[in-house]
């Protein structure tokens, strides 16, 4: 009997294991490209690939062209995701009718997409995220939604023909603009990326073509309400009122709102066009196959960056902890999983299992779990299950782990920031701080966060004056206006406190002087006293 009982618990396991492989996430076959500064992640194949790379090499040149600047090579790479349809819809697809998005991090920007899309749809999408892109890591300063989506529909119909470039007119956005529901245009411009008009599955397409519409008319038609455009986001960048700019911008915006309204219902609207003075190339690598397992990191790590709803994601990252070799890379997603779930006790857990599975000398990997920990000791609030020991204990963590990946890589961009940052939360070693802060900023000098960290250090460091450039930095180049809002104030106080200080300092001179003065004065009268 109990040899019976043993082969029925054993067959009992047997079937069990049966069940979680079958249970198991997964995902197509996945091969990397590589073409200069972009990376593709692609299951749809090399001919596809190839044209993309073609296709987005010629609409650089056109961006370049349309917005007058030259691209620069960019500090942060991009990686490019096409997924087939089934794995879109299952794991990258944020909601219902999204066929691809662009996400920008704080070292690195990303790009999704659907690619059994209909072709014609995936160049447009290509097109159009690509120009968030490009505003993203080309240009300093924010854009307001409207402008932000009406440049990328406007650029995300450009048609190529040799050098020939057509900015095609989109006969659903017309019609949209025409029949559909109307936002006026005061209210357009003050979309927010969280109201309603933006998120909205009903008010959407009106957003959409309302802010094609306003751009196209300002590229192509009118280069005057161009012209007030463009000064209408200078002022927002310079944080002056959002009313106030527009007044200042477009005057009065009831004229504006039915000038709009009387181009959108015109019988004919032109397309825009240009010619390329040469046509660019672009190379793309030899394919190399990734395993199932590093496809699926790099789509949790996707998933991750793009704020998904953790149950969405947990699949995926609970799948790598049974299955990954690599432990470390499994248990570091983890933990950024359990940070994006509030999960204290299930992060500490995580981590714990990072750092002792960690391979010699990985410094990648060493940089990654240190991430996570800096932001778990940057990152507190009221509600947060973390409290101010456990961000303390993260801090120097991080610090230990950045200053490994650092004695590895002394030019890897996000630990040099790393190190620095987390030393001068701490306090500590902030002559090593400011060593690694201006080589990250020699190597990234248009990137908001060394800005600020470097303007922090050398606030901890008690040098207002070496703030200012910092801080003029972080307003040139952050991308978000809080942290913008931010540098401008604190600029405001800092140069305060030093015309402040300077004429304490002047007053004490004088003093001093006086003083002296009056001292020479008594000793010539009376002589030295004894001492």
């Amino acid at each position: 009997m109990k040899r019976n009982g043993t082969i029925v618990a054993l067959a009992s396991t047997a079937m069990l294991t049966v069940a979680v492989l079958a249970a198991e996430p997964r995902i197509d076959k996945f091969v990397r490209y590589e073409s200069g500064d972009i990376v593709i992640y692609t299951s749809r194949g090399e001919a596809q690939a190839r044209r993309f790379v073609e296709n987005l090499a010629r609409f650089r040149a056109t961006l370049e062209r349309a917005l007058g600047k030259r691209a620069t090579q960019n500090s942060a790479p991009m990686s490019i995701v096409i997924a087939g349809n089934t794995d879109w819809r299952a794991w990258l697809q944020p909601r219902k009718d999204i066929a691809g998005y662009f996400q920008r991090a704080r070292f690195s920007n990303y790009m999704a997409m659907d690619g059994n899309a209909p072709a014609e749809q995936t160049l447009q999408l290509i097109f159009h995220e690509y120009t968030h892109y490009y505003l993203a890591t080309q240009f300093a300063g924010e854009y307001p939604p409207w402008f932000n989506e009406g440049l990328a529909e406007l650029m995300g119909y450009a048609r190529f023909q040799n050098n020939k470039v057509t900015l095609q007119v989109p006969v659903g956005h017309v019609y949209q603009a025409r029949e559909g529901g109307w936002i006026p245009f005061a209210q357009l411009i003050r979309v927010d990326h969280s109201d309603p008009e933006y998120l909205s599955h009903k008010l959407m397409p009106s957003f959409y073509a309302q802010s094609w519409l306003a751009v196209h008319y300002g590229m192509v038609e009118n280069r005057d309400f161009g012209r007030q455009i463009v000064q209408y986001i200078n002022e927002l960048n310079r944080l002056v009122p959002q009313e106030q700019a527009a007044r200042n911008a477009f005057g009065d915006l009831n004229a504006v709102d039915k000038l709009l309204r009387d181009y959108s219902r015109r019988n004919m609207i032109p397309q825009g066009g240009m010619t390329l003075d040469n046509v660019p190339t672009a190379a793309l690598s030899e394919g190399k196959p990734l395993e199932e397992l590093d496809a699926m990191a790099i789509f949790a790590d996707l998933m991750l960056e793009t704020r998904l709803p953790p149950a969405r994601i947990r699949p995926l990252v609970e799948s790598l902890e049974r299955r990954d070799t690599n432990k470390a890379r499994a248990a570091i997603l983890s933990a950024r999983l359990a940070q994006a779930d509030d999960d204290n006790a299930s992060f500490d857990q995580a981590v714990e299992r990072a750092e002792a599975a960690l391979p010699p000398g990985d410094w990648e990997l060493r940089r990654e779990l240190a991430s996570v920990l800096l932001t778990s000791g940057m990152e507190s609030s009221p509600v947060s299950s973390r409290k101010s020991a456990d961000t303390k204990r993260d801090l120097v963590r991080a610090h230990k782990w950045f200053a490994e990946a650092i004695n590895h890589n002394n030019r890897d961009v996000e630990a040099l920031w790393g190190y620095g940052t987390a030393a001068t939360l701490l306090g500590k070693d902030l002559d090593l701080a400011g060593q690694a802060l201006v080589a990250a900023y020699k190597l990234a000098p248009s990137n908001s966060e060394i800005s600020v960290s470097l303007a922090n250090l050398k606030s901890n460091q008690q040098k207002p004056d070496e703030m200012i450039p910092y801080l003029e930095d972080t307003i040139r180049y952050a991308t978000d206006l809080g942290t913008r809002r931010w540098a401008a104030e604190t600029l405001v106080e800092v140069r305060a406190f030093i015309v402040q200080r300077d004429k304490e300092l002047e007053e004490n001179r004088k003093q001093r002087e006086e003083s002296e003065k009056m001292l020479a004065e008594y000793e010539k009268m009376y002589g030295k006293k004894k001492k």
